[in-house]
């Protein structure tokens, strides 16, 4: 498995980490556009950007930080951590978060 990095992290991190994503994206579906809008509210965009950015600082900031690193890896599996992963997660939201503002 080529990104199994991730897999370093805490048990509760990643639940947090998903919990929180998918909470933001849920929020964002539900606003209702406006009559006549094709396109997803201004608000759902916020809030679709504010996910992505955070969880696109997350990933950099475990991927920087050794302090960060202490407190959201696992003990028994940082043999498997490499910042390579993090830094693409990183990559990944960022361009979501800013591309949440031209659909």
């Amino acid at each position: 498995m080529k990104y199994k990095g991730l897999l370093s992290l805490k048990i509760w991190i990643m639940i947090t980490f998903v919990a929180v994503w998918n909470i933001g994206f849920l929020c964002a579906m539900k606003q209702e556009p406006e009559s006549g809008q094709s396109s997803m509210p201004r608000e759902s965009a916020l809030i679709i950007a504010a996910t992505c950015f955070l969880a696109s600082v997350f990933a950099l900031t475990v991927a920087a930080s050794k302090k960060a690193q202490s407190y959201v890896l696992a003990e028994k599996r940082l043999h498997l951590f490499a910042s390579r992963p993090f830094y693409l997660v990183s990559i990944v939201t960022g361009v979501l978060a800013l591309g949440s503002f031209t659909f």
